[in-house]
């Protein structure tokens, strides 16, 4: 069955409290299995406030819950237009996890979302950014429960503008490190966080109340910009540590690579032509299977342009979406033939979102992530 994890208190609606797996179709996406995680808190039905309705479909005999198992993930968030919410899914089969009210029934801005072995137990995590109008709050749930296990602000509590976050192991200790950029309002400025510090104990929680030191703190751009910035982690020198990718937000459109280990800078890019100013999405991973980290960059406005960059050269070009609505991306290896495919998520318009061969844009598959009359766009991560 599907899993709803709400951090916040809130008044206790009827629930569905079943010891077997249930195949659901939530937020009117098709059907498909949707593994129990456990013991935990599950789905409130009927209503989901903001966002549609869920209705149970059938059942069946329960199975060992993917959300136990080390698999990839890749979430799906809100930006805004109703009670923030995230989305988490099994990348090889498609499934729901779960969903997230990360800040609570009362916040309805936007968030983004990032997936990665942040607590070092072998299964990947969700983390949460805020969006604007809310301090900039991080947030992380445990990829095995999809219970929240840390949380802290990236910047100054009166930053207001969001944070954009990504995951990847940027100080090559082999656990998955926290970087953070900050959004509209605020200066390029960003920060990395180591996650072996951040989750240091055994408990695979982090310490209440603690106020993580940042390990690169630096703006990518000039400190005057306000437009916000995007960022993503991947090794694109191939050194073996997780070079930070970033991407200007609306009103510019350039792009830069710096390297995790000193950060110099690697990429200076206008991926999408010395004119567009409509900002850019970013994600890294090895789209052409050369065992080297591609850089993926999508039209966060205007036409759902896609473009992958191998050694800052243009390798692939296409159209995640044929109207105007914009893109969102991100890479994960769905279908396990050594290739990162690119999730493609509409910025406006529509809850549609695309796994997209990486190098010809190919659909592989197509869903709406949440109700069809929600249509204020979505984050991938």
């Amino acid at each position: 069955m599907v899993r709803r994890f709400n951090p916040a208190p809130a008044v206790t609606p009827t629930t569905l409290d079943l010891s077997f797996r249930t195949i659901m179709r939530a937020e009117v996406l098709e059907r498909r299995e949707t593994p129990s995680a456990g013991s935990e808190d599950v789905l409130s039905l009927p209503h989901l406030p903001g966002m549609g309705s869920v209705y149970p479909i059938d059942m069946q005999t329960a199975q060992p819950p993917l959300v136990q198992q080390a698999r990839g993930r890749y979430a799906v968030g809100t930006a805004g237009g109703g009670m923030a919410q995230v989305n988490v899914y099994d990348a090889p089969t498609g499934a729901l996890l779960g969903i997230l009210n990360p800040f609570g029934r009362n916040y309805t801005g936007a968030v983004t979302v990032a997936t990665g072995d942040v607590t070092g137990d072998g299964v990947e995590d969700v983390v949460v950014g805020a969006g604007r109008g809310r301090t900039p709050d991080v947030k992380v749930f445990d990829g095995r429960t999809l219970k929240e296990v840390g949380s802290f602000q990236a910047y100054s509590k009166t930053f207001t503008g969001g944070v954009s976050v990504a995951v990847g192991d940027v100080t090559g200790d082999g656990r998955a490190d926290l970087v953070t950029g900050a959004g509209i309002t605020g200066a390029p400025h960003v920060k990395m966080f180591s996650g072996a510090e951040l989750f240091a104990g055994t408990s695979g929680k982090m310490t209440a109340n603690s106020v993580p030191v940042a390990r690169m703190s630096f703006f990518a751009f000039a400190a005057t910009e306000r437009g916000g910035i995007n960022v993503a982690v991947g090794d694109v020198n191939a050194d073996g540590k997780g070079d930070i990718v970033v991407g200007q937000g609306p009103g510019r459109g350039g792009v830069r690579a710096f390297s995790g280990t000193d950060g110099a800078s690697l990429m200076d890019l206008k991926p999408l032509g010395n004119s567009f100013d409509g900002g850019v999405s970013v994600a890294v991973g090895d789209v052409t299977g050369d065992g080297q980290a591609d850089v993926v960059v999508g039209a966060m406005r205007g036409t759902g342009s896609v473009k992958v960059f191998s050694n800052g050269t243009e390798v692939a070009a296409y159209t995640a979406f044929a109207d105007r609505v914009g893109v969102r991306v991100a890479v994960q290896d769905t279908n396990g033939d050594g290739k990162a495919e690119v999730i493609a998520a509409a910025g406006s318009g529509r809850p549609s979102v695309k796994i997209l061969a990486g190098t010809t844009g190919a659909t592989l598959r197509a869903f709406p992530a949440m109700t069809p009359r929600y249509t204020s766009g979505l984050s991938v991560g």
